[in-house]
């Protein structure tokens, strides 16, 4: 069964079958009482009734389109009928009232404010015409009904747009969430391209000059390349340990407060000798000369929290 949520999408989607069922319901209404000869009320139906209830028609399909000069020409229509039959047209009243609401849900609300109070003063002046008097309750009525219509139409032409500014932020702000993700995975990307240099470069380093001088004490000093061949495999170890925790890291929630997070001190310039040493062990001649004081700093922690980073 189709209900109003599916009725609503299948007008969104599709609203010129909206328009073209309107516009075949207003005509059949006013085509009708021209079939039988008279109108519910009892006054007789003419061909003028069933010329306005064809123009009632195409006019409909067209308000989406051009609604103001949809509007004026089935006000003019409804001149026209007024002063050839004596009498307003009930397909065209119909009309102009939704004609009416058209316009105050498209056209800016100003413009839609004037074509209204301008629709119901000639409005008022047709059925006055017809009536013959400018105090009878249809002529009073006319004001009401328009004035009804345009609010309906108002009232909906806000709804849209509140919706539209609500989705259009929404979309911004998800803009903003993506934009925000990924300026931090390029930052967690080069954090990391930086603990790789910084821990594990340096062993790789130590490890390829180990493996040379393997090479070259290999024959001649095979006790020698035995200690190159053990520095390797300490060296080894050691980038196999970093990469471990590395990953480790890497495979975290994220949470800085999980307790099961390592909180290893990242190398630095403490482990400055450890490193002189390894390279020393391997037959290198190093030296190093410190100018200074060191600076007193809080030891950092693997992997580094938010406030290590900003420190």
């Amino acid at each position: 069964m189709l209900g109003p949520a599916s009725l609503r999408r299948v007008t969104s989607a599709h609203p010129r079958l909206l328009d073209a069922a309107l516009a075949a319901l207003v005509g059949s209404a006013g085509m009708l009482p021209v079939l039988f000869g008279r109108w519910p009320d009892g006054d007789r139906a003419s061909g003028a009734d069933a010329v306005a209830a064809v123009a009632a028609f195409l006019l409909l399909l067209a308000r989406r389109r051009a609604p103001l000069p949809v509007l004026a020409l089935t006000v003019l229509g409804e001149v026209a009928f007024t002063v050839l039959a004596s009498q307003p047209s009930r397909a065209l009243k119909i009309t102009v009232l939704l004609v009416i609401y058209t316009v105050a849900r498209t056209v800016p609300r100003r413009t839609a404010l004037i074509a209204a109070g301008g629709t119901s003063l000639v409005l008022y002046a047709v059925i006055t015409y017809a009536m013959g008097s400018a105090y009878s309750p249809e002529a009073g009525a006319v004001f009401a009904w328009t004035g009804m219509f345009a609010a309906v139409g108002g009232t909906v032409r806000t709804w849209r747009d509140y919706v539209a500014a609500v989705e259009e932020r929404a979309l911004r702000a998800e803009a903003s969430k993506e934009a925000e993700a990924r300026r931090r995975v390029a930052e967690e990307r080069l954090r990391i391209a930086r603990e790789l240099h910084d821990v594990i470069a340096h062993h790789i380093a130590l490890i390829t000059i180990q493996a040379g001088v393997a090479g070259h004490f290999l024959r001649d000093r095979p006790d020698q390349a035995d200690v190159a061949l053990g520095h390797i495999r300490d060296g080894g170890r050691t980038v196999l340990d970093e990469l471990g925790s590395l990953l480790h890291v890497l495979r975290q929630s994220g949470d800085a407060s999980d307790e099961t997070q390592p909180t290893e001190p990242v190398p630095g310039l403490s482990r400055l000798g450890g490193l002189l040493e390894s390279l020393t062990a391997a037959g290198l001649s190093v030296r190093h000369r410190q100018a200074g004081r060191a600076p007193c700093r809080p030891p950092s922690t693997w992997p580094p929290t938010a406030s290590s980073r900003r420190g």
